[in-house]
């Protein structure tokens, strides 16, 4: 049975938790999924990921398998919570230890694919830094306790040989945009934020005569500290166990274009973020400046398997419930 369990989404927008819901899993069947496949709507955060699944659908990739594929942005955590359970969104753009702990949990989903890898940067009016190891003393903003990224700058800061509350202090705040304001009005130099919201930070920051800078990317830091690649596997593409089973030639064929879109996005920027604006609520030039900070680089959920399981380790390390207290089995990538 699934009691009021927690899980912890993020967008480049914001952080929020969701809450799972009381229910029987068994109960969250999927809908059934018509024969031809007259429509087919994909979802995603307002992020800098979805660019590419408003890319793919607006370049209609999925023509020979859907006849009409439409792209909506979901707005709340309770909006992805409810769709997921409900069955109406099979497919969707989502952190990538939601989906594994809805797994987990027993819901009916897979990871197609990893989209993004890695989005988070400390952002300081104190110029770079080189390492963790330069934080030492100093006063971190971060948004959201017990979220993914405060997680991974708990795990980092462990291996790394330092202790939080006594070689440097986190801050929390409500949302990014918070922090955001913070660091503008001078009331701290130093946050954690997520893309866009860094590069908007900064640019805000500029027409307010405060200098902001990408002090230090979280990712090469993750690479450094934990092993591995400087990357971490934050967002991507969840799909309903049932269109796998049922369609697996179009899931095929959506994997293959979220490719192309993934390339389009980043090697056309400017374009990419006209796309964005429409659906981001945020301004062109913000989402242009951030795009080469979003690491988007498209790879399917079996292909990222290695990549994903030590995130999910290291995160189960700090706070195992994120994960729904498990590594997914192999049937979860795709």
């Amino acid at each position: 049975m699934l009691s009021r369990r927690t899980f912890f989404t993020h967008s480049a927008a914001g952080l929020a938790t969701v809450s799972l819901g009381g229910g029987l899993v068994s109960t969250l069947s999927m809908p059934a999924i018509a024969k031809g496949l007259d429509s087919l709507t994909i979802y995603g955060p307002p992020a800098g990921p979805s660019i590419a699944l408003a890319h793919l659908v607006k370049s209609n990739a999925l023509k020979d398998h859907v006849g009409k594929t439409k792209f909506k942005v979901w707005r709340t955590p309770s909006q992805l919570r409810a769709g997921v359970l409900s069955g109406d969104m099979t497919v969707t753009g989502t952190p990538s230890y939601v989906a594994a702990n809805l797994f987990n949990r027993g819901v009916d989903v897979r990871m197609a694919s990893v989209v993004t890898w890695g989005l988070l940067y400390l952002i300081s009016s104190e110029g770079k830094v080189a390492s963790l190891k330069d934080l030492k003393g100093k006063t971190i903003l971060m948004p959201f306790k017990n979220d993914m990224p405060d997680l991974v700058m708990q795990a980092m800061a462990r291996k790394a040989g330092l202790k939080i509350g006594r070689d440097f202090t986190l801050r929390y705040t409500g949302t990014p945009q918070q922090a955001m304001k913070m660091l503008i009005a001078g009331k701290a130099s130093m946050a954690v934020l997520p893309e866009p919201a860094a590069t908007g930070a900064q640019m805000l920051g500029i027409k307010n005569g405060v200098k902001l800078t990408h002090a230090l990317d979280l990712q090469k830091e993750w690479g450094r500290i934990i092993g591995g690649r400087s990357q971490i596997p934050q967002a991507g593409m969840m799909v309903s166990g049932k269109l796998v089973k049922e369609r697996p030639e179009l899931v095929d064929a959506f994997n293959k274009a979220m490719v192309r879109s993934g390339k389009w996005t980043r090697n056309n920027p400017a374009s990419a973020a006209e796309l964005g604006a429409i659906y981001m609520g945020m301004k062109a030039p913000i989402i242009e400046r951030s795009i080469p900070y979003c690491n988007i680089d498209v790879k399917s959920g079996r292909a990222s398997k290695s990549e994903l399981e030590r995130f999910f380790k290291v995160l189960k390390s700090v706070s195992p419930a994120i994960i729904g207290g498990r590594l997914p089995g192999s049937r979860f990538y795709i």
